[in-house]
């Protein structure tokens, strides 16, 4: 989850009520470079300096002090122990400040430093506020702390936990572990800023406070950041001149008929789907695209009665389309691809037509630059060891989930939807926001869901070919999942697709709020 001032918590609202953001039909949480931050935090910073550090320090504290009253063993700051763990940079500087605010608030605050050279008014403020170092590991076993806040390394950090730092996060490991909650300064010390490794002895964080804007990190390691809240430097003018590295998709413009619908207007699709040893795959790619939209669905495929058992409405048969979706159960030929590749249509690839790319060679990828060249969308829908066989590497051997995804992106000129707890959504072109959609929810992952996901994206698609499309689309499968508190097949998780639908119009209507 990421919390975000009001400033912040949309990339602007026009007079119409619309979200605007850098992606244009979305609505979300920008995110932006450590490197972009800095460029547009440098004239505040030649201009205040130290005030704009202690600003930041006093989020920390305020995040802090929240975290001690939740806590079910202290419910106040008075009294409670705090342990902060200190870095030789501006994070450090943050972190020591913040000391010094939690221990004028009555808390008993320790210091742990990595490093003999920290920033030098934060620990005289700390001092002068009754702060203590520790010195030895005994000593922070044994002062047991409510709450530890870690300012080691902050956005500017690279590569494995190593040295001083690795040696103070290894002398506090017991107590993380022991459950005591953790508050990350910025990241948690040992993720990498930009979303890539976790570095096996990070210290998970239950919250994170960033500033100015969010980070990857936050979007694409939440299961270290914890809650992220974002905290404004007043910096707002100037990330606005930069285009956003991505966007934390939370909404969008979901195809909606009109007074003249009929059922072709809203984009037609058809799904090529399911097999006599997956019958199932049709059902459920037919019930993704069945729950999206109004408009008419055909079948074509080895299932006809089973589909038309499930929804009578659905037209079996090959005829007019706006989207074809491949793939789904029926281990389709590296020629049959091709035929479908060759229509003038948007067309989603996913399961076994994705290992068709894969084994299709250079004809297939000709065919999909062609397709790029012309103006044509289509997407891929890979998950992680799709992914592998069609690029010969798992997305783990990216620097990031982003990075993986835009490589076969651009290796093939298509659109790609890389499936996980968080989803991404690239284009092919290089200066274009990655879209990420975070899950609340892991109920979704259930044998057929991806079937049910194939659909709700043709569904989309038909109505509006574009890259956004894809991402509301993914956005409305996570929030259907996320409405489950306990296990749900697949077909449940299509019945919820049209619940989810009928939230994600309202909030548009609304603003996107």
């Amino acid at each position: 989850m990421v919390v975000m001032p009001a400033q912040h918590a949309r990339a602007g609202m026009t007079s119409g009520g619309r979200a605007e953001t850098a992606a244009e039909g979305l609505c979300g949480t920008p995110v932006y470079t450590p490197q972009q931050v800095r460029r547009a935090e440098q004239p505040l910073l030649a201009a205040q300096g130290l005030v704009l550090m202690q600003s930041a320090a006093f989020a920390v504290a305020v995040e802090a002090a929240d975290m001690l009253r939740s806590c079910s063993t202290t419910r106040r700051v008075y009294g409670s122990r705090v342990l902060v763990l200190v870095g030789a940079g501006n994070n450090g500087g943050d972190a020591l400040f913040a000391a010094a605010e939690l221990a004028r608030r009555g808390a008993q605050v320790r210091v742990v430093a990595s490093s003999d050279s920290v920033h030098v008014q934060g620990a005289e403020a700390a001092r002068r506020a009754g702060v203590r170092w520790l010195d030895s590991p005994g000593a922070v076993g044994a002062f047991c702390p409510d709450l530890i806040v870690d300012g080691l390394l902050g956005i500017g950090a690279e590569g494995p936990l190593r040295g001083s730092v690795r040696e103070v996060i290894d002398d506090v490991a017991g107590c993380a572990a022991a459950g005591t909650p953790v508050l990350a300064v910025d990241l948690p010390s040992g993720a990498d800023p930009m979303g890539g490794a976790v570095d096996p002895a990070t210290l998970v964080a239950q919250r994170t406070v960033t500033f100015g804007g969010v980070k990857p990190v936050h979007v694409l390691r939440r299961s270290v950041c914890g809650r992220v809240v974002c905290r404004g430097l007043g910096i707002d003018e100037q990330l606005r001149r930069e285009l956003p590295w991505g966007l934390s998709v939370d909404g969008g413009c979901w195809p909606v008929p009109g007074e003249e619908s009929n059922k072709y207007t809203g984009g037609v699709v058809s799904v090529y789907a399911g097999s006599s040893a997956y019958p199932g795959a049709a059902v459920l790619a037919v019930a993704g695209a069945v729950r999206a939209t109004s408009s008419m669905v055909r079948y074509v495929g080895q299932c006809a009665q089973q589909v038309l058992s499930a929804f009578p409405s659905v037209v079996v048969g090959a005829g007019r389309s706006d989207c074809v979706v491949v793939g789904p159960g029926n281990s389709t030929a590296v020629g049959d691809l091709l035929d479908v590749l060759q229509r003038d249509v948007s067309v989603v690839v996913d399961a076994d037509a994705l290992t068709a790319i894969a084994s299709g060679g250079d004809p297939v990828r000709e065919v999909l630059r062609e397709r790029y060249r012309a103006g044509l969308l289509t997407v891929l829908t890979p998950h992680d060891g799709e992914f592998e066989r069609i690029m010969g590497s798992s997305p783990s051997h990216y620097v990031s989930r982003v990075d993986a995804a835009r490589a076969l992106a651009q290796e093939f000129g298509a659109c790609v939807l890389l499936k996980g707890h968080t989803t991404v959504v690239v284009s092919p072109g290089d200066h274009q926001p990655a879209l990420i959609i975070p899950s609340q929810s892991s109920w979704a992952a259930t044998p057929g869901s991806g079937d049910v996901l194939s659909g709700v994206l043709a569904a989309v698609v038909a109505a509006q070919p574009r890259v956004e499309s894809v991402a509301v689309a993914a956005y409305a499968h996570a929030l259907a999942a996320s409405s489950f508190d306990a296990p749900c097949d697949a077909r449940q998780l299509a019945d919820a697709i049209s619940p989810a639908v009928a939230e994600i119009v309202a909030r548009w209507r609304r603003g996107g709020s």
